[in-house]
This record gives structure tokens, C-alpha cells and sequence, in this order.
């Protein structure tokens, strides 16, 4: 009977001690699988951190500081004047609506012109 007892001991103990194996490795690849994650993610981060990203690199930015953010101002008014000396006496619509929505068309244009002129140069290549 002693020898049953010690064998089925040494049994729970080996069972025991395998068990806590495999957890502790478990653990040990979660927090491998963790880092590396973690590494990935600042890895991306510093490779996005390290490009020039000025504002006054972009297209946009060099207009802007050309222009001292007055174009999308000067667009609206340019094409809304012309519009309405073209078009001479008339109705609401081409008095005020129409010169309207051409400034505002204009307006909101002149701020992405530069970045869509350079993706259409990029297409065309």
C-alpha cells in the first residue's frame, strides 16, 4: 500500500510540476508575442516620426506661404467677379446665386489646387 501511495504521489507531483511548465511557457510566449507587437509599433512609430513632415514642405504649405492664406479669399473673389461681369443684369440666380457657388467652388479649390495638380502630374507619369 506505502508503495502505491508514493508512486501515485510522485505521479501528482510530476503531473503538477508539467502543468506549471506549460503555464510558464504559455506566459513567457504571451509576453514574447507582447513585445514583439510592441517592437513593431515603435519601430513604425519612429520611421513615421523620422520623416519631414513640415507644413511648409507640402504643396499646400509653399502656396500658403506664397499667398499668406489668402488664396482661397482671392480665388472666390476673383472668379465671383467674374462671373458677375459677364453675366450683366439678370435674375437672382446670376446676380448672386451663381457667383456664390463659383467663389465657394473657387474658395474650396484653392487651397487643394497645388495637391491635386501634383497628383495629376504623378498619374501622368
Amino acid at each position: 500500500m506505502r508503495e502505491f501511495q508514493r508512486q501515485s504521489r510522485n505521479f501528482t507531483n510530476a503531473n503538477a510540476d508539467s502543468e506549471r511548465a506549460l503555464k510558464a511557457r504559455a506566459a513567457t510566449d504571451k509576453q514574447d508575442e507582447f513585445n514583439r507587437q510592441v517592437k513593431a509599433s515603435e519601430d513604425a512609430f519612429n520611421e513615421e516620426m523620422s520623416r519631414n513632415k513640415r507644413f511648409d514642405k507640402t504643396p499646400i504649405g509653399e502656396m500658403y506661404e506664397k499667398t499668406g492664406g489668402y488664396a482661397p479669399f482671392l480665388a472666390g473673389i476673383l472668379a465671383g467677379t467674374t462671373l458677375r461681369t459677364g453675366a450683366g443684369p439678370g435674375s437672382l440666380t446670376t446676380k448672386y446665386v451663381a457667383p456664390t457657388a463659383i467663389g465657394g467652388a473657387a474658395g474650396a479649390f484653392a487651397p487643394n489646387g497645388p495637391q491635386l495638380l501634383q497628383q495629376h502630374e504623378h498619374a501622368a507619369r
